[in-house]
């Protein structure tokens, strides 16, 4: 963040929503670490109109000279003297690795440390603590100066206190960030397409540790292969090999992968199969609909207002008969299913597609 302050202190309140400006400015710095010998405008330009995220195009060279100007003159490139001229990082940059935090924001870096404690199984929390302690003699300061006060968490995570599944993410962790590829030992769960017998996952390409429901899984894709798997780090009872080979990441766009589903699934089925007996799956979203009403004592229709089931959710007025529709277009995956019964089910009914509503209801055929 104190780079961002750097380079372009005014567009630092739109960073968090997508400022090309800074993306820009953060890729030519990425792009020139790997060349520690410099590059030439021309190929710094061409790198960017590559990047799918820049909206840098033909014709748009000067701005990207403006930008590289605009790093000279907070000293984080500088130019030689070749010809072409080429641009390289400089040494102010490195001095930036560290970033002692000032007094006064002592309280905020505590909070942030009560709030995150629950991670404390992920390396971005010990990342945190090595922070703090690198800062102990500040923090020491400030809380000789405030004795008596207390730093207190501002949020709070749904993350158990308990968790016990840390000993793999930190090889998963590292392995995404270092971009290697993880061969482990997995135990699917019961009724899982890949079986219910441990198997081995060789040279597993991992792209993402995502959270769901209280659990981490590990999302990526197999050596060669184009559909995105997902494993429950949970589930792992063994790291076969956490360093090995690298890889080159394909595009990886968390949002559109998980559009049209409530947590981890990129696809579903309805049990049917192949003549092989695999699985048959789906990757369309379906309309989905069901009407409800208020129960007894909560209040459905009003929670649904204000918390949709999904993004796609719409909700119409309740009717003479105190009932609403609800109507979605998403996958018909398991998170759903429960979520429709968290309803109740007496304040649910006439839910579609039938395949659904059987789910729903445990209805046999």
């Amino acid at each position: 963040m104190q780079i961002v302050m750097i380079i372009d202190k005014r567009t630092l309140a739109a960073i968090s929503t997508r400022n090309n400006k800074v993306l820009c400015k953060f890729l030519i710095l990425e792009y020139l670490e790997s060349w520690p010998g410099g590059m030439t405008k021309e190929a710094i330009f061409n790198f960017l109109e590559s990047h799918t995220e820049t909206d840098v195009k033909a014709g748009k060279g000067r701005v990207v000279y403006d930008y590289l100007n605009e790093l000279i003159e907070v000293k984080l490139i500088n130019t030689d003297t070749s010809t072409p001229v080429k641009y390289i990082l400089t040494e102010h940059l490195r001095e930036l690795e560290f970033i002692p935090v000032k007094k006064r924001n002592v309280p905020l870096l505590k909070s942030w440390e009560h709030s995150l404690r629950n991670y404390s199984h992920i390396p971005i929390f010990g990342e945190l603590q090595q922070y703090i302690g690198d800062n102990k003699e500040k923090i020491a300061e400030w809380e000789e100066e405030h004795r008596g006060e207390e730093a207190f968490p501002t949020v709070s995570f749904d993350a158990p206190a308990d968790y016990h599944e840390d000993d793999f993410l930190f090889d998963c962790y590292y392995a995404i960030y270092e971009c290697t590829e993880i061969s482990f030992r997995y135990t699917p769960f019961i009724g899982d397409p890949r079986g219910d017998k441990p198997v081995d996952v060789i040279d597993f390409r991992p792209y993402l540790l995502k959270e769901h429901k209280n659990r981490w899984y590990l999302v990526g894709k197999y050596k060669g292969g184009e559909e995105i798997e997902t494993f429950s780090v949970g589930r792992i009872s063994s790291i076969i090999d956490s360093e090995g080979s690298r890889f080159e990441r394909d595009p990886f766009d968390p949002d559109h992968i998980w559009k049209h589903s409530m947590g981890i699934y990129t696809r579903w089925d309805k049990g049917e199969r192949h003549e092989n007996g695999n699985l048959i799956f789906y990757d369309t979203p379906i309309d989905i609909s069901f009407r409800v009403k208020d129960g007894l004592r909560y209040q459905n229709i009003d929670y649904l207002k204000t918390s949709k089931i999904h993004a796609s959710q719409e909700l119409t007025l309740p009717g003479a008969d105190g009932y609403a529709t609800v109507k979605l277009h998403m996958f018909p995956d398991s998170d759903l299913v429960r979520e429709i019964r968290k309803q109740g089910e007496k304040n649910v009914k006439d839910i579609t597609p039938d395949f659904l509503s059987r789910w729903v209801m445990e209805d046999e055929e």
